[in-house]
């Protein structure tokens, strides 16, 4: 596969505080391996309510999606907007990785190739493991399942997905940005709080809206008042942007097969610089429910009009372990990212949390799929 590497200055994001070198290794063809630019897999139509709604699709087999996908659709505040939902699946095993040795994370490009077979703002991999300490974890809008944990945690990854919500349990960790459901005063809570007098909130200084909830503990399946109104929110948010094309019944015909988005692979090499490698790939792109994330990503399309998506370069990890009360985990940044661009993209600006540009990149139509310094 041929590639050439571009040159842009920036700041390291991935946890680090360093100016780092960026580096772009961009494919001059489509630089597709065979499992990603092939037929799609089966897309398995389990509920649907129109084409304006969120898409969720589950990897895993189809007793599992059942079973998981019924106790979604049960919790609050989601059984009260059942028909906000689209649900698909794909009967296959999930291709993940044990990240760091302690959580189980299905971030695989085959994972992400699987998933386009339909149409897609959530992926859930559920995994069948044999350890049951192994954490679950939530990934931008990519939930990984270990199947030994109480159903729960696919509520509480689902907090973390869908509005980028704090862990309420002490971790020692500084919350994500913009996350609601831990704060300094009681105020912030908008008079949606239980009580003020819950210390202890990821860090042992900042407060949680209620005693218990699923964000702090696995024995519950609920969220708090906060965490509610902040994931209706995200939820509304995500339905005003849809178009008439997110969504549809998947027969014989897959109209994921006519569609393509661009893969991107991030990484630091050796050195500190980070390589992004944008691969193009046949499907339905996912498309990211929370605003509110670390890195902005403004992508502008040939067409002229500008899509502003975020995104985190960190998982949540989660775990209860037998005979504990509350849930044990962390934040862990990642060593590989990935995030989705549609096909038609021409231009890319990546912007840090005080929103200056860290990589701004032209996608040089007439060069096939290379990205030019602007």
């Amino acid at each position: 596969m041929k590639s050439r590497l571009l040159f842009i200055s920036g700041t390291a994001i991935l946890g680090l505080s360093i100016i780092f070198s960026l580096y772009l290794t961009i494919p001059q063809d489509s630089g597709l391996s065979p499992d990603l630019n092939t037929q799609l897999k089966k897309c398995n139509t389990l509920i649907y309510n129109g084409p304006e709604k969120v898409n969720i699709v589950y990897i895993g087999n189809k007793d599992s999606v059942i079973k998981y996908s019924e106790f979604f659709l049960e919790t609050p505040p989601f059984n009260e907007r059942k028909k906000d939902f689209n649900i698909y699946y794909v009967d296959s095993d999930p291709e993940c990785r044990i990240y760091k040795g302690v959580a189980v994370l299905c971030d695989d490009a085959t994972t992400f190739s699987t998933a386009g077979s339909c149409p897609n703002d959530v992926i859930i991999a559920l995994k069948n493991l044999e350890d049951n300490t192994i954490r679950s974890s939530a990934y931008n809008s990519l939930i990984s399942i270990n199947t030994r944990h109480s159903m729960t945690v696919q509520t509480h990854e689902l907090g973390h997905a869908i509005s980028n919500l704090a862990e309420e349990y002490l971790n020692n960790q500084k919350p994500p940005k913009n996350s609601v459901n831990c704060a300094t005063t009681c105020a912030d809570f908008n008079g949606l709080e239980d009580s003020c007098d819950f210390a202890g909130c990821s860090l042992s200084n900042l407060l949680r809206p209620s005693e218990n909830s699923v964000m702090r503990t696995l024995s519950t399946n609920d969220y708090n008042k906060v965490s509610t109104s902040a994931i209706s929110n995200s939820l509304s948010k995500k339905l005003s942007k849809k178009s008439p094309l997110t969504g549809f019944v998947v027969e014989d015909e897959n109209p994921c097969q006519e569609e393509k988005y661009f893969l991107v692979t991030g990484q630091l090499n050796p050195e500190g610089n980070l390589i992004l490698e944008p691969t193009l790939i046949t499907g339905c792109s996912q498309t990211d429910i929370s605003t509110d994330k670390e890195l902005t990503l403004e992508v502008n399309s040939q067409e002229g009009y500008t899509n502003t998506n975020s995104i985190n370069d960190f998982i949540f990890t989660d775990v209860q372990y037998d005979g504990e009360d509350i849930i044990s985990g962390e934040v862990l940044d990642l060593d590989v990212f990935r995030f989705t661009i549609p096909s038609n993209s021409e231009e890319i600006v990546l912007k840090d949390q005080e929103g200056n540009n860290i990589g701004e990149l032209i996608l040089d139509k007439s060069e096939g799929t290379t990205l030019c310094k602007k």
